[in-house]
């Protein structure tokens, strides 16, 4: 039983006191701060709005609608380049260039499901592919082959055979594929798949993980376009770790950040992974935007560092809600887009144009790379950088190395 102390107050009245809350762990960033657009690295975002394709860049809010291209946007992608647009329009895939100049149908993708698509980031083919599939699938994977005004559609490859992704809510889902990883969630759970032969093979259930114990509302599903990492909005809390996690009853006030989980990794529970070691991080939204505030539609920028996102709030009038960029390692969040966005507006995709991040976390957590940087470094597994001529002995057993480019690769088992 708790012990309580009766402190006495100059008033004569008394106040019943309960011991401290243990700590939130190391990785828990429970305050975000709100950022400047003209902090951010260049770059620009897009985003469906009555039937429109909008571009803005990063830094200034002045997003415009891509000429002569009317369709819904259920979904929304950026190539890896940054030159082309991909959208799901609730019945099939659509490819444009930015200007609209060039928009061809995905054969194949009519009649798949909105949340099953996307590009294909890694590719073991070494090609440009996207991928498409119904709720119950299977998932397949499309060449393109794509450079200034000239887009053509190649060979399909099955990707995804005897999984069923399909449970009634998939609205708020999405799916990602990196090389040999897919992330998405099924039933509210974060469901990891490891697709055979370094991505060029066939999955099926054999190939699939979930975490034990699942939560309830779970969704906002992304992954690093390296395929290193994972995020969603955690759902339910955990009475291990109470007040660390950014929900409250369902509600979503931040994400949770976790490593890509191979098919052979060991089962745990949701409570005891987001307490150990293996998360990477913990971020929630600024405080003055908590409270009836819904944070969700994660997406993961090209440069593992930023994610773009959504919030909503009950508020009509209130100036905050839009699209947000969120810097993870120093949990700054930026507004770049204004509160008109629709109902439409799902989910929306960012591009950074530039390599090295512009935002620098504190130093005892994940550190931004800085300019000119040619070496490789490394982060532990809770985000603190490592100097690279450490002794072997003295570095971690997890982690995560980052080269130049700012690509990451997890280690783990070192």
């Amino acid at each position: 039983m708790l012990r309580t102390c009766i402190v006495s107050l100059i008033t004569g009245l008394t106040l019943a006191v309960s011991p401290a809350r243990a700590a939130c762990p190391s990785f828990a960033k429970t305050n975000g701060s709100e950022g400047s657009a003209s902090d951010l690295p260049d770059g620009f975002f897009a985003y469906g709005h009555n039937k429109k394709i909008m571009l803005g860049s990063l830094r200034s809010n002045n997003a415009q609608a891509i000429p002569n291209v009317s369709l819904r946007v259920h979904r929304i992608f950026i190539s890896g380049d940054g030159n082309w647009i991909l959208v799901h329009d609730g019945q099939k895939l659509i490819m444009m260039n930015k200007d609209g100049s060039v928009k061809e149908d995905v054969p194949g993708s009519s009649g798949s499901g909105g949340h099953m698509c996307g590009f294909v980031r890694k590719s073991p083919t070494n090609a440009m592919e996207v991928f498409y599939g119904p709720d119950d699938g299977p998932i397949m994977a499309k060449k393109v082959t794509a450079s200034g005004n000239f887009l053509q559609f190649g060979s399909e490859r099955t990707l995804i055979s005897g999984i069923s992704f399909n449970n009634g809510e998939m609205s708020n889902r999405s799916t990602c594929v990196s090389g040999n990883h897919l992330f998405t969630g099924v039933d509210d759970l974060a469901t990891w798949v490891t697709i055979p032969d370094k991505g060029s093979g066939t999955a099926g259930g054999a190939e699939l993980w979930t975490l034990q114990n699942p939560p309830q509302w779970n969704c906002g599903y992304s992954m690093s376009h390296d395929g290193s990492l994972v995020c969603y909005n955690p759902g339910t809390s955990c009475s291990n770790i109470p007040g660390c996690l950014p929900t409250d009853n369902g509600g979503h006030r931040g994400v949770v950040m976790l490593p890509f989980f191979e098919k052979n990794t060991a089962g745990a529970s949701r409570c005891e992974m987001y307490a150990s070691d293996n998360m990477i991080s913990i971020n929630f939204a600024p405080t003055k935007h908590t409270r009836n505030f819904d944070w969700h539609m994660y997406q993961w920028t090209n440069h593992r560092e930023y994610l773009i996102c959504r919030m909503t709030t009950s508020f009509p009038n209130y100036s905050g809600k839009g699209l947000w960029v969120l810097h993870w390692p120093s949990n700054t969040w930026t507004r770049v887009s204004d509160g008109t966005i629709g109902s439409e507006t799902f989910y929306s995709a960012a591009h950074i144009a530039t390599a090295t991040p512009v935002h620098k976390a504190p130093t005892t957590v994940h550190h931004a790379a800085t300019p000119n940087r040619t070496d490789s470094y490394l982060y532990d597994i809770r985000g603190r950088m490592i100097s690279p001529g450490m002794p072997e002995k003295t570095q971690p057993a997890s982690g995560i190395v980052i080269n130049p480019n700012g690509v990451a690769s997890l280690l783990s088992n070192r």
